[in-house]
């Protein structure tokens, strides 16, 4: 039987041999415990990365941390107990929470605020979620790539896609969100540099397509007939010209 020890009654300088010894999953760890332990960690020791990336669901999110030696933790972060494991318990990489006690958005932040990394790579959203995880995401500096995946519905698609555009320039989309053609139209003029659609579409044409400012347009998993293929290079050649 193993005696708790008081780590947190500990004067904070006899605290930073101890963190300057845990290794960059530790620190994570216990960052994630309490807003307590978040500002001890962020205080005494935050870890040097190159990119965090984020795949975010309602029932767990799974973040990746590249550190500055080229590996990378990988975390999963239950926010839901696993079965036979008690609150809040660490083990090969797998952190449980009892249900409710604490929310998707609140772990993206504490994990923010004890790394020097200051945006995320990419971020991954398979519903559903709560619209906090975007407002989260929405006070990154920048977020390099979005994912919405077609398990999301067309409501919180479209609200996470207004909140988050402002600090992300590339987006990818398996589920087209959109009912009108004004919405998508829209969304096309925002400022993106890269637009990727996995997704099949009828509402809309490629003609729509022609008003979008995004440097690079890419359309997966989309069949198109040779004539719809053919007019739309004829008024993408006309448009070009007009202007």
């Amino acid at each position: 039987m193993t005696t708790p020890f008081p780590l947190l009654r500990l004067p904070r300088l006899a605290l930073i041999p101890v963190f300057n010894y845990m290794d960059p999953l530790d620190i994570i760890s216990f960052s994630l415990l309490s807003e307590r332990t978040n500002k001890l960690s962020k205080s005494l020791r935050k870890i040097s990365i190159n990119s965090i990336s984020a795949f975010v669901r309602s029932d767990y999110p799974r973040i990746t941390v590249a550190l500055k030696n080229d590996m990378s933790v990988g975390l999963h972060l239950y926010t839901e107990i696993l079965p036979g494991e008690v609150n809040v318990m660490l083990r090969n990489g797998m952190i449980s929470w009892e249900k409710g006690s604490i929310t998707v958005a609140k772990l993206v932040e504490r994990i923010l605020g004890v790394t020097s990394c200051e945006s995320l790579e990419y971020v991954i959203l398979r519903g559903p979620l709560q619209l906090e995880v975007c407002d989260t995401l929405a006070q990154l500096p920048k977020l390099q790539k979005l994912v919405i995946d077609d398990s999301c519905s067309d409501s919180f698609a479209k609200k996470a896609l207004e909140i988050i555009l402002p600090v992300t320039t590339e987006i990818s989309l398996y589920r087209i969100p959109f009912e009108s053609r004004e919405e998508f139209h829209t969304f096309l003029k925002s400022n993106l540099n890269e637009l990727y659609i996995h997704s099949q579409f009828s509402t809309f044409t490629l003609d729509d397509f022609l008003v979008t400012n995004a440097l690079k347009v890419e359309l997966r998993q989309v069949l198109f007939s040779v004539t719809d293929i053919c007019q739309f290079l004829t008024n993408w050649f006309q448009t070009q010209l007009s202007t």
